[in-house]
């Protein structure tokens, strides 16, 4: 399966691509028994609207589609959660599984990719009373701390001075001018070298030369 990242956010790509390859893989060693593997899937990234620690998302039903929408890093958060002043700290804390919480996320929607609901006993254990997702062990993801994009800095372009750049293409076209000009003067000598000759020829038989 391939799978295109449309990344909305600020976490990585390259980063969300390792935990969806890692987590891809663990689902279709359950998956693949029932089901022919999906070639291509599309994963849209975007951010969360809630003011929790939520990461969640949607997929469609037999298809290749997904969206997930992860929470807001700290840095991005948005100022109106005034009324809860350890909704920061509590982020904070929880990026350090947030990787952890993509995987589950994104098994979790792959279900649905596959075609199962909520309510199908192969998505929700009643016995266990728990989420597929929730029965995968997730620990390789400690390898994986969050990452996010880094800016690369954009090249600085040196000041160009307008009149030195005119004056550079003024030089051109003197030389250009000049070569032209020295091209005419060796055919106007090589031209008049040769009236002389034709005019002492013509006189030589008592021709008479016409302008």
């Amino acid at each position: 399966m391939k799978i295109k990242i449309d990344n909305k956010t600020d976490y990585d790509t390259v980063w969300l691509r390792k935990i969806f390859n890692r987590s891809k893989k663990m689902a279709e060693r359950r998956l693949r028994k029932h089901h022919l593997p999906i070639e291509r899937l599309r994963a849209d990234v975007v951010y969360g609207q809630s003011l929790t620690n939520w990461t969640g998302g949607y997929a469609y039903y037999h298809s290749n589609y997904m969206k997930l929408k992860l929470m807001r890093p700290p840095e991005k958060m948005i100022i109106r959660n005034w009324y809860c002043p350890t909704l920061k700290e509590d982020r904070v804390k929880a990026m350090k599984g947030m990787a952890k919480s993509v995987a589950e996320v994104f098994i979790h929607e792959l279900y649905h990719c596959y075609g199962y609901k909520h309510e199908d006993k192969e998505m929700f254990l009643p016995r266990k009373k728990i989420w597929i997702e929730y029965t995968y062990n997730y620990d390789w993801t400690e390898k994986y701390p969050v990452q996010f994009k880094t800016e690369k800095p954009k090249p600085v372009k040196p000041k160009i001075d307008i009149q030195v750049v005119r004056y550079q293409r003024v030089l051109e076209l003197l030389k250009e001018k000049h070569n032209k000009l020295k091209r005419i003067q060796n055919q106007i000598k090589k031209y008049m070298n040769k009236k002389r000759y034709y005019e002492k020829v013509l006189v030589a038989k008592g021709k008479s030369l016409k302008e």
